[in-house]
């Protein structure tokens, strides 16, 4: 194909240059997630990707030597960026400018490959095309508790060792209630109004990982039915008032809520969980955001660095009901995993009030993608 010969848009309302597509494969170079960006660019559905390998997109004049490269970058696990010539799904050519990096996992091992496909509207470059801002591709995660059991010891008891090693539990466990430390009770006046804070400690977190606040109105304990809101930490949103996510109002009106008499006759709860970013700490969230500024969503931007969707833990929350003798909760939430989560660490949810917030031009694509892509409740 000549300079300058003319290869045409794929998909006649989509800019080509703010279309990033993203393909994840395995070591055997078998598709495991793509974005709409890669549908968009090749014109092929989810369903007719995953499971497929991607050499499904090459054809009789893909460069032999283009794949060659990408093969001998994957068998050295290096990194690399090619142009290859490829087909769309109606079998229209165009060229794609396609960087491979591997996804290691948290020992340094090789997990999986990104590719991100950057299409161009011409076989020649005739504008500037989009830096990606590559840095340390290594997943770091908050450490999860690893529960081993040893049996027969010197005493002929069954000791069960607690290690926080950072590695991926091996057994299914309840944490038990001692494991959560009340510390203290105190009143605190706000804008909103008056209301007692209660910091709790989950001794198996480390540092700020470990200190729940719970944010209490009227007199919640001993009681049934409690309306509660379990509200995941947002440092961007409720200290910097970022316009990116729904998280600050979400926990306004959560505090507006507990303290409505009408809404809540005897009060309600706010249970402050210290997970920044669904679990990834706000380093790595900052990290995922850059990535949107590319056009990748919430859920594509955590998986391209290397991350699951979702890391965030609720087994403290039943160690704090406990101790406020509280037997089930009326829960504010559009998650239907948090509600999973609770359940499966035996709190009993009786009930859920929605918190859908209203959207701006910052935060719509994002509120949009929880729900169509994480099956968050939406609807009033």
């Amino acid at each position: 194909m000549g300079k300058g010969e003319e290869i045409q848009p794929l998909v006649d309302d989509v800019d080509p240059f703010d279309t990033v597509g993203i393909v994840i494969a395995d070591k055997n170079q078998i598709i495991t997630h793509v974005n709409a960006g890669f549908n968009a660019i090749t014109g092929y559905s989810w369903e007719e990707c995953l499971g497929r390998n991607c050499k499904f997109l090459q054809g009789e004049e893909t460069n032999t030597d283009a794949v060659q490269t990408i093969r001998s970058a994957l068998e050295l696990n290096e990194p690399c960026k090619v142009s290859i010539l490829n087909y769309r799904k109606d079998g229209r050519k165009f060229w794609n400018t396609l960087t491979v990096m591997p996804i290691l996992d948290s020992t340094g091992g090789i997990s999986s490959y990104v590719g991100i496909q950057m299409l161009q509207q011409t076989a020649y470059i005739d504008r500037p095309m989009p830096a990606f801002k590559w840095t340390n591709l290594r997943r770091t995660v908050p450490r999860k508790l690893s529960l081993t059991h040893r049996k027969g010891n010197e005493n002929g008891g069954t000791a069960k060792l607690l290690e926080l090693e950072g590695k991926e539990e091996e057994e299914e466990d309840r944490l038990p209630p001692n494991n959560v430390l009340f510390v203290a009770e105190t009143n605190l006046p706000t804008k909103k109004g008056k209301f007692r804070v209660c910091a709790y400690k989950d001794t198996s977190k480390p540092g700020e990982e470990s200190e729940i606040i719970v944010l209490i109105h009227g007199e919640v304990e001993r009681r049934s039915d409690v309306t509660c809101r379990v509200h995941d930490m947002c440092f961007t949103s409720e200290v910097l008032h970022s316009l990116k996510c729904d998280c600050r109002e979400q926990l306004d009106y959560a505090m507006d809520y507990i303290k409505d008499r009408e809404r809540c006759p005897v009060g309600g709860m706010i249970i402050y969980m210290p997970q920044e970013g669904r679990g990834i700490g706000l380093a790595n969230k900052i990290k995922a955001y850059s990535m949107q500024e590319l056009g990748l969503d919430t859920v594509d931007a955590n998986r391209v660095l290397g991350f699951e969707d979702d890391y965030r833990d609720y087994r403290a929350v039943g160690s704090i009901l406990s101790h406020l003798q509280i037997s089930s909760l009326c829960l504010m939430t559009n998650n239907p995993r948090k509600i999973e989560q609770l359940e499966m660490n035996g709190v009993v949810v009786s009930g859920r009030i929605p918190i859908v917030m209203g959207t701006n031009e910052h935060s719509d694509n994002y509120v949009k993608t929880k729900g169509a892509r994480m099956g968050h409740m939406l609807g009033h």
